[in-house]
């Protein structure tokens, strides 16, 4: 019985060797995980660059800013149009609710005086 067991755990530590001395895959789109695949992201040099595609890249690094810029006004707009239109919702809805307690008031007032108790 203790050879087996013994063996069992031998077999069991053999096992986890390999799977211990894995690492976490890197995350995605990280420079480690841009190395694995071979590709990596640098900067050529000022002699190698095309002045025509940096002007370009430049430009279109410009318009996706300004659209950044016009997404981000719309979405404060809209933020603030929602932040209006609930306050004068809840407004409403106390106001009701003010409406309704003094209806049920007024009711049980009107009960209690016509109750022949």
């Amino acid at each position: 019985m203790i050879r087996i067991t013994l063996t069992a755990a031998m077999l069991l530590g053999l096992a986890a060797a390999p799977v211990a001395a894995q690492e976490a895959p890197p995350a995605p789109g990280s420079e480690a995980a841009l190395r694995l695949k071979g590709e990596t992201n640098r900067q050529a040099p000022d002699s190698k660059q095309i002045p025509a595609e940096v002007a370009e890249t430049a430009r279109l690094n410009a318009e996706i800013a300004a659209r950044n810029a016009a997404a981000a006004e719309a979405e404060a707009r809209a933020r603030a149009e929602y932040e209006q239109a609930n306050a004068a919702w809840r407004a409403e809805v106390a106001r009701l609710e003010d409406e309704r307690a003094r209806w049920e008031a007024d009711n049980a007032a009107a009960a209690a005086v016509t109750s022949p108790d």
